[in-house]
């Protein structure tokens, strides 16, 4: 089975690892529980991605070891954070030597590194992820023993459980991304790589019960998706191949997303993002309206058209004019609002402004705001202008701003 080595930190400066991370347990802070796109964010400790084959079938798990928390694929987010090592996942610079060419990045360029154990030179506060692999709740009866070909691992029959990168899709505005895995220090043996695919393809090799940790790494910043499928043979008179279903795992290296920036992975391709043709200020939704307006209405970004209900529209009341649109309910974080009103189309006087999705600040005199909700996801936003008008005609405007 695949043991856990010297990582590729000790070759850039000299440390020592720690045996096991629980012996570090007991300084780590709580991990910060906050999401990003509906999904916790996970970005420090010991964590496993689990695939168990028992007589139900094929479970995944991934479970955060230090502090007792599982959760499912598609409900996380990993975090490997920019802070340089031993305080966080990135690397001043990559060997030389073209025995490291698999990690995707030019020889003396940065990357981003999770170790197999935290080193001791961190200190308890920093945010330093451990990702491995369990497959400890597969009972060895189930699965057949066999002699494996690939070169990676042992010749001696063992009951191998294959863990496979199936695809991988990065938004960011760099190159295509490429993720790596492997073990063996400064004598690298490569199970997972995009960059310069290994012999025998991107497999992890495990065992029943085995729970292992190993070197990964990440060429660039942006949001990762990693579809894995984990795979064997049952232990009957046909060598029966079983395979898991296909999980994704989503990381995100470098800064964290905002709000915005996990819209608009949603909505475009990894080549669009890279064409900018995601940037706040690019106009893919309907006439008019750039890709900030399009997050901060609610608006699909490719729609040619915006629905007539949805459309800002003018009014008037007793009261005087009024101007109106709809935006969701809840507002999105990250997405700031004014509306501003001129009467010449040269002058324009911010009547109230909404803050990261937040309730309306009204900014002039004579400017009220009312607020209905038609249905549950869906905010009504009604500014009455009465004193704030003095011209004889009004024009009125959205401008929008995202994080």
């Amino acid at each position: 089975m695949p043991t856990p080595a010297a990582p590729l930190h000790s070759l850039l400066r000299p440390l020592r690892l720690a045996a096991c991370t629980a012996l570090l347990a007991a300084g780590l802070a709580a991990p910060s529980l906050h999401a990003v796109g509906g999904r916790t964010v996970l970005d420090d400790g010991h964590l496993d991605l689990t695939f168990d084959y028992t007589s139900a079938g094929w479970t995944t798990a991934v479970i955060h070891d230090d502090f007792g928390l599982s959760f499912a694929f598609d409900q996380v987010l990993l975090h490997f954070n920019s802070a340089p090592f031993p305080e966080g996942h990135l690397v001043p610079a990559r060997p030389t030597g073209a025995t490291w060419d698999f990690l995707g990045v030019a020889a003396n360029e940065p990357f981003w590194n999770a170790p197999p154990f935290r080193p001791i030179t961190s200190t308890p506060s920093a945010k330093l992820l451990e990702p491995g692999f369990s497959t400890t709740g597969t009972p060895a009866s189930l699965l057949a023993a066999y002699s494996e070909s690939d070169p990676r691992v042992s010749s001696t029959p063992n009951r191998w459980m294959r863990i496979e990168l199936v695809a991988l899709r990065h938004w960011g505005l760099a190159d295509p991304g490429h993720v790596s895995l492997w073990r063996g220090g400064a004598s690298p043996i490569v199970h997972w790589s995009t960059a310069r695919p290994p012999l025998g393809g991107d497999v992890w090799f495990t065992i029943p019960g085995g729970h292992d940790h190993m070197d990964w790494a990440f060429s660039h910043a942006g949001i990762y998706e990693l579809d894995l499928r984990a795979s064997a043979f049952l232990n009957d008179a046909s060598l029966t191949p079983t395979s898991s279903a296909t999980v994704t795992l989503s990381a995100a290296v470098g800064p964290l997303p905002s709000p915005y920036a996990w819209w608009a992975k949603t909505h475009f391709s990894p080549a669009e993002w890279r064409q900018g043709l995601a940037a706040p200020s690019h106009l893919a939704a309907a006439p008019g309206l750039n890709n900030a307006a399009a997050f901060a209405l609610g608006l699909p970004p490719r729609d040619p058209a915006v629905p007539l209900a949805l459309r800002p529209g003018l009014g008037q009341t007793e009261s005087g004019p009024t101007f109106r649109f709809t935006r969701p309910a809840p507002a999105p974080a990250g997405a700031t609002i004014e509306i501003e009103h001129s009467s010449d189309l040269a002058t324009w006087t911010t009547l109230a402004r909404s803050v990261d999705g937040g309730a309306f600040e009204i900014l002039a005199a004579g400017a009220s705001i009312e607020s209905s909700a038609p249905d549950p996801l869906t905010q009504r936003v009604t500014l009455s202008a009465r004193a704030a008008a003095p011209g004889p005609r009004d024009f009125y405007r959205l401008r929008f701003w995202v994080e």
